[in-house]
């Protein structure tokens, strides 16, 4: 088996969803002073590699904490969407079918957003579409995908207007390279990011973080779908 760690180090400066908290680390403690290194950071808890609990969106919905560890291991696939433009649907043809792909319960889509991370073309990922996100729910897949959101991220300048739809289904967002495409594998993920479109409500009722029409849909896959770990307790 062979693991994979998709997380971003977190460090001040970082790149962060348009109007998250900004990080910062700083020494509390110093050897010099006081014998040991503690350091203080600050950091919105959707920061970096993340999972969305459907606390995030939900009033009534569970913390992370709610979900046995169990929760957290996938077999993932993942798709290769790195042929999309800049703000291109992800269209449904890209969600893996049962039968090619029978034990998956997790698809990461690859976009390749990832080298742009830090800079302003980062927030141009391409997206998932509201009826890839629909079609990612009926096959009760949680999903993960190499940038901000499965939805459209506002961009860093000009007027921004979008016919997104809210979602149903655990996201994981922002893992950086080193993943194969087209591989199937057991992992575990700490993920990230926001999808309140079309990933969102579950079997059970419970939601996953979204924040587009592809993000609410694909949330309704399965609650215990959200593929990572989070700060994510109670907020």
């Amino acid at each position: 088996m062979t693991l994979h760690d998709l997380s971003h180090p977190i460090e001040p400066g970082m790149p962060v969803y348009p109007g998250d908290p900004e990080v910062t680390v700083d020494a509390a403690d110093t050897f010099a002073a006081d014998g040991c290194r503690v350091s203080r950071l600050t950091c919105g808890s959707h920061t970096g590699t993340h999972v969305d609990a459907p606390a995030h969106t939900e009033a009534d919905g569970a913390t992370l904490d709610a979900y046995p560890v169990s929760a957290f291991v996938r077999d993932a696939v993942v798709v290769d969407c790195s042929d999309l433009d800049a703000r291109e649907p992800i269209p449904a043809g890209r969600v893996p079918a049962a039968e090619p792909a029978p034990d998956v319960d997790c698809v990461l889509f690859r976009t390749g957003w990832d080298q742009y991370w830090g800079e302003a073309r980062y927030r141009d990922h391409p997206y998932l579409s509201v009826v890839a996100a629909e079609r990612c729910a009926e096959r009760e897949l949680a999903v993960g995908i190499d940038a901000f959101s499965p939805d459209p991220t506002p961009p860093a300048a000009g007027r921004w207007t979008s016919g997104i739809v809210t979602p149903s289904v655990p996201t994981t967002r922002c893992w950086a390279r080193g993943c194969s495409c087209s591989r199937t594998s057991r992992t575990s993920r700490r993920s990230r990011r926001r999808s309140n479109s079309a990933l969102s409500r579950s079997r059970s009722g419970a939601t996953a973080r979204p924040c587009g029409p592809s993000a609410s849909i694909a949330r309704n896959a399965a609650d215990e779908a959200c593929m990572g770990l989070d700060a994510e307790h109670g907020v």
